[in-house]
């Protein structure tokens, strides 16, 4: 090791990781404790059930409405395009390649 260089100690945040992983395995198992109680994985169950159908109820009234709102947005704003120009494909040119190198160099 150079002589620039300091070395820290890892450990305290080692034994924090190790708290870390049985704190999970402990909530694990708690949670698996609660759900084999009598009536809680049921009562957790229609819970999630109300609670999804109510989300995606209201994901869906918000796509209605904003489908609706954009109606009236999109005739308001109508559609913009230049009367004065003319396109042909004959005029599209080949883009030439070139490397980052050519952008540092200008």
């Amino acid at each position: 090791m150079n002589d620039n260089m300091k070395r820290e100690k890892t450990w305290p945040s080692a034994v924090l990781l190790v708290m870390l992983a049985v704190g999970i395995i402990v909530l694990i198992g708690v949670i698996i404790y609660a759900f084999l109680q009598p009536g809680v994985l049921e009562t957790v169950l229609k819970t999630a059930v109300v609670v999804i159908v109510a989300l995606v109820a209201i994901a869906i009234i918000v796509y209605a409405v904003f489908a609706l709102i954009s109606i009236p947005v999109y005739a308001y704003k109508g559609e913009s395009y230049q009367t004065d120009k003319s396109y042909s494909l004959d005029q599209i040119e080949p883009v030439k390649e070139k490397n980052l190198d050519d952008k540092e160099k200008h």
